[in-house]
């Protein structure tokens, strides 16, 4: 009867833990007008809008100076809405949003795109959290009321031996 209620016991405690280690995060939009969230490049506070149809993870080419970010060798060129363009890989390129690192960017010429951004919000953005980012932070993204929320979840193992 002890070993049952003892089972019971570490049961019911790994629930709560299970439950208590799944951390959501709420980040409100810094625009009513597009989803664009503060990130933090390299130690440099900017921000970068939040892109469901961007199958890449993008920092702007023309702002990698001013972010400390290298370019390391041209990957391939790819089709845009604006033509043809060239990627590129990365080196040194810390990007953290609300505290959790994002990887896998490539940089490219998206000026036009800032511009635009800029002109209809007042916010210049350095790039663009595309699907990767998305799925990595496991993104729940709510357009009407303007926020994003992070999903982390991080699993423990609790022994009932």
């Amino acid at each position: 009867m002890r070993q049952v209620i003892l089972k019971c016991n570490l049961l019911f405690l790994f629930m709560v833990i299970s439950f208590s280690c799944y951390s959501q995060k709420k980040i409100y939009f810094e625009s009513d007008k597009r989803p664009i969230v503060e990130v933090v490049v390299n130690g440099v506070r900017t921000s970068m809008l939040v892109d469901t149809g961007s199958s890449l993870n993008i920092i702007d080419v023309n702002q990698l100076i001013d972010l400390g970010i290298k370019k390391r060798f041209k990957m391939s060129s790819a089709n845009s809405v604006f033509g043809k363009a060239t990627m590129w890989q990365l080196l040194e390129c810390d990007v953290r949003f609300n505290g959790e690192n994002v990887y896998q960017f490539a940089a490219t010429d998206i000026e036009m795109v800032v511009h635009s951004i800029e002109h209809n919000t007042g916010i210049k953005i350095a790039g663009i959290l595309g699907t990767p980012a998305i799925k990595e932070l496991g993104m729940v993204i709510d357009l009407s009321r303007g926020i994003v929320t992070i999903n982390k979840n991080s699993a423990i193992t609790v022994s009932t031996d």
